[in-house]
């Protein structure tokens, strides 16, 4: 069966929609709680920053200000931010109505001002880990993973306590095609938390996506043991089989994931797979046809589904399958 399949993608996320780390809105829902537990003090940081001095009246009116946008904040968020952005540099307060601001703009998807707060806070705040690790979180979720790895690497080096920083590092690393470099910030959060269910889940996909089997066959059994029954732990035991040459528990396994669900595309691509080395091409293919409509633009499911017609005898249909393939490998070289 080696040789059969092609390498796995980084398609975990997909596999089960409750792997995925809910990180993205975390480091500013953190930001928030920390600007409302000092709402009722001065902002130091604000106040060494700033360069010009306020009358007391001045500053009593901006600290009003900042008070009335944050109790609109629950309630009407755009009269929130309105408020937030009128706030003048050099005041006391600014610093913590960039915060605001921030979350704000992210909350709506206005990336660019979420970013363009972010990095202002970052200048005037530098030693910041929270502003260091809603930049990450921000670089992670508009794509620039570079930027993302950077920024959280700073913020795990100011907070190591933070679980979300190390899980949030080896989702970048995963988006950076390196998994290997997942495991150690893993691994640190079972440190931290042994019992953390998503460390275990993404370590059974580093594990096997770098090739260490008997790691990921551990972690594996650790979730079935602790009740983690997902389709996404059947299919990559599945694959662990397959890869270590016992295909008939492979397919037992996967039939498992597929009655766990049955819209998983990478749990028939895995049974076609198997059906090709039981030498059925005709039901595989008739299998894999049946979910064309909905994964037509898929492009590992185009890849299978043109290895299988191959060996199905449909020249014809591989062919033009191998040609959308090569059309997306082009483009993608392109951007």
């Amino acid at each position: 069966m080696t040789g059969q399949s092609e390498p796995s993608p980084k398609t975990h996320l997909s596999w089960a929609g409750w792997i995925l780390v809910p990180l993205i809105l975390s480091c500013f829902v953190y930001l928030a709680m920390k600007l409302d537990s000092g709402s009722s003090n001065q902002n130091n940081l604000g106040t060494a920053s700033s360069h010009t001095k306020s009358s007391p009246s001045t500053v009593d009116q901006q600290e009003t200000l900042y008070q009335t946008a944050v109790s609109l904040q629950s309630r009407n968020l755009q009269q929130a931010l309105e408020i937030f952005n009128r706030i003048p540099v050099g005041t006391p307060r600014y610093e913590d109505a960039l915060k605001h601001a921030a979350q704000i703009y992210y909350q709506s998807g206005q990336y660019q001002e979420a970013k363009s707060r972010l990095l202002e806070l970052n200048n005037r705040v530098s030693d910041d880990p929270l502003v260091q690790l809603s930049l990450a979180e921000l670089f992670f979720k508009t794509g620039d993973f570079q930027q993302a790895l950077l920024y959280a690497q700073r913020s795990s080096k100011a907070l190591p306590e933070r679980i979300e920083t190390p899980l949030l590092i080896a989702e970048i690393q995963d988006e950076l095609d390196q998994p290997e470099k997942m495991i150690p910030e893993l691994k640190r959060v079972l440190e931290l938390d042994p019992q953390n269910q998503q460390a275990h889940l993404n370590l059974l996909y580093a594990y096997h996506y770098a090739g260490e089997y008997e790691f990921a066959r551990k972690e594996a059994e650790w979730c079935l043991e602790h009740e983690i029954k997902t389709s996404f732990v059947y299919q990559t035991l599945a694959k662990i089989e397959i890869e270590q040459g016992h295909t008939d528990q492979a397919a037992k396994l996967i039939q498992t994931a597929i009655i766990m669900d049955a819209t998983d595309v990478e749990n028939r691509i895995i049974e076609a797979d198997l059906l090709l080395f039981e030498k059925k091409a005709a039901e595989a293919y008739e299998k894999l046809m049946r979910i064309y409509p909905e994964n037509q633009n898929n492009i590992r499911y185009i890849g299978a589904l043109a290895r299988v017609a191959a060996r199905n005898g449909d020249v014809k249909t591989a062919k033009q399958l191998h040609q959308k393939l090569a059309e997306y490998h082009r483009q993608r070289k392109q951007k």
